[in-house]
């Protein structure tokens, strides 16, 4: 990123967005298939024996369906912070991000529901019970 650390945490900033995203993204798809009575282990299989093979998918998704989430890489708070931080630089620049809005309020209902300090893939918990589960 050369020698201006702006650039470089901005660039920390926007791919922890894109793990956060994903990892939205698949407390959604999860948490629809268990609604539907699909098994999240089975489209953790599927999904990560297809198109999304990446290491996000595997380590991340699989944390997710086993309901692993005391033993954080990286807790709820962590997460928090840098969506703030990468939401501000979007004001900064006159750059919309609805997005990173969306995965801020559930990186804030999970603090509310007292998982600050889990692994930030709790957000399948918020999902699951925006839908109902249990």
């Amino acid at each position: 990123m050369g020698q201006d650390p702006v650039q470089a945490n901005l660039a920390k900033l926007s791919l922890n967005f894109m793990i956060y995203s994903t990892i939205e993204q698949m407390a959604e798809v999860f948490a629809l298939n268990e609604k539907a009575g699909t098994d999240p282990h089975k489209i953790f299989e599927i999904m990560t024996g297809s198109f999304y093979n990446a290491p996000v998918h595997k380590n991340y998704g699989k944390l997710m369906v086993d309901h692993e989430y005391d033993h954080p890489g990286a807790p709820v708070t962590l997460g928090l912070k840098d969506m703030e931080m990468f939401l501000k630089a979007g004001g900064e620049h006159a750059v919309p991000l609805p997005y990173a809005s969306v995965v801020r309020d559930r990186l804030l209902s999970a603090i509310s529901a007292g998982d600050a300090e889990r692994d930030f893939v709790v957000l399948l918990e918020r999902a699951r019970q925006d839908s109902g589960l249990k």
